[in-house]
């Protein structure tokens, strides 16, 4: 039987305690109805209340007792809701150096990329140029070429910036699910909540990443025009 079920049966039995105290409470009325009739309390009145009194003292040392398991069982859940969330951060906190890590190696290629995409740039320039004063009968064709050529390189370079952009977002996420580790544990419901929208969050900007590189392989593959070298 799990934590919670043992929870709902001792208030069930708290439940029905309630209603061994209606019983007592009606018992002494018709002991004092009783003791009214006999004008004054006899000693079988006197016998039959101090047994409603033991039996009342009894019912009240097992509602006690019963407070006492129901708040130790409710203190075990805390603390294991407590203990998973923990383990639940430090697993986050793992996820996020992770991250900070493929972001630093994305940069990196991005980097790399980027100064092979200004060679590659360059030498479009060059041949650009050669197409210009070779063909001057398709001058107006190869203008479009270029400008469409050029737009795409700025787009690629424009990429590699809004990769350092999230860099940066990761770290001020770091910064605060670190400060987030420090609250009080009044607030771990609230964290833990905030833990599974930083997981959604964090998913969908890794298939943002994904998505952004498979695009940058697709201009990459555009900027490949029939006879360029």
């Amino acid at each position: 039987m799990s934590i919670l079920e043992n929870i709902y049966k001792m208030e069930q039995i708290e439940i029905s305690y309630g209603e061994e105290f209606d019983y007592i409470k009606e018992v002494n009325e018709n002991i004092l109805k009783d003791e009214l009739e006999a004008g004054g309390a006899t000693k079988e009145l006197k016998e039959r209340k101090k047994s409603v009194l033991k039996y009342e003292l009894e019912i009240l040392e097992n509602v006690k007792n019963l407070k006492n398991i129901i708040i130790k069982y409710k203190l075990e859940i805390v603390q294991e809701e407590k203990e998973t969330l923990l383990a639940r951060i430090e697993h986050l906190k793992k996820a996020v150096i992770k991250c900070d890590l493929e972001i630093a190696q994305k940069e990196e290629k991005a980097q790399k990329e980027e100064s092979a995409l200004s060679a590659k740039i360059e030498k479009i320039k060059e041949t650009i140029l050669k197409y210009e004063l070779e063909e001057a009968q398709e001058k107006a064709a190869r203008k479009k070429e270029v400008a469409a050529l050029k737009e795409e390189a700025y787009a690629m370079l424009a990429q590699v910036e809004k990769l350092q952009e999230i860099l940066l977002k990761y770290e001020l996420k770091v910064a605060q699910k670190e400060e987030a580790t420090q609250k009080e544990e009044t607030q771990i419901k609230e964290l833990k909540e905030n833990v599974i929208k930083d997981e959604l969050e964090e998913a969908q900007k890794e298939e943002e990443v994904a998505r952004e590189e498979k695009k940058k392989q697709n201009n990459i593959e555009q900027l490949k025009l029939p006879g360029f070298p």
